[in-house]
């Protein structure tokens, strides 16, 4: 199983056969009779030609292999070593926003709203996120009278039921708020679980996300 986007790398065939091999060989041994020059010995069937067949059919073997490893360098072309790659960039990933390992690879990542709220987007959620109730309506800033006091790194995300085709209803009985404090209730509310697992696949572990509905 290899990587499904094309590789925008050429291919450059540059590995050595035997045949190749015992030519370049036979141009590294010494001049004179006494190694064949000019006679029998190093045309086929000869003595120094089949010891030289024999010796590049080995290296020929090397050869192979070290340029089947350039493949290894690139998601793209990799096939021995495609779970190593896997491994690397901890996939297969149910929550993880590239499923595909080359993409992954290439995802320049970020960490403003705007990257955020485009990930959501392309799954099919429509939220908008600001921190500390920057993004939208019904919510008070930490330190208002009846507001919430949310710590400095709290990401608020707004999220647009209506306007979200992932969402397929159902409620969640964890609270929604991404912690609780003593004596308060667990929140029910709607089953953002997916949007969730993905947010925090690419929001920074040290902010904790709020979430609000509209």
């Amino acid at each position: 199983m290899v990587g499904t986007t094309a590789s925008p790398y050429p291919t450059y065939e540059t590995c050595p056969t035997q045949s190749d091999l015992v030519g370049a060989y036979q141009l590294l041994l010494p001049r004179g009779p006494a190694w064949g020059e000019g006679g029998p010995a190093r045309e086929p069937g000869g003595v120094i030609f089949g010891f030289l067949e024999v010796l590049a059919a080995v290296f020929a073997q090397l050869h192979a292999a070290i340029c089947a490893f350039y493949l290894e360098y690139s998601c793209f072309t990799a096939t021995q070593t495609y779970a190593w790659w896997l491994a690397e960039y901890g996939l297969p990933d149910g929550c993880d926003p590239y499923p595909n390992l080359c993409q992954k690879v290439a995802a320049q990542g970020g960490v403003t709203c705007a990257f955020y709220e485009a990930i959501a987007a392309s799954l099919g959620w429509s939220i908008t996120c600001g921190e500390n109730c920057s993004a939208g309506p019904g919510c008070l800033m930490a330190g208002q009278p009846g507001g919430p006091l949310y710590p400095p790194g709290t990401l608020m995300v707004f999220v647009d039921l209506e306007q979200s085709s992932a969402y397929s209803g159902g409620q969640n009985m964890g609270p929604v708020a991404g912690f609780l404090e003593a004596g308060m209730a667990i929140y029910c509310g709607p089953d953002i679980s997916a949007l969730d697992c993905v947010l925090q696949r690419i929001v920074h572990a040290e902010i904790q996300i709020v979430y609000f509905f509209s």
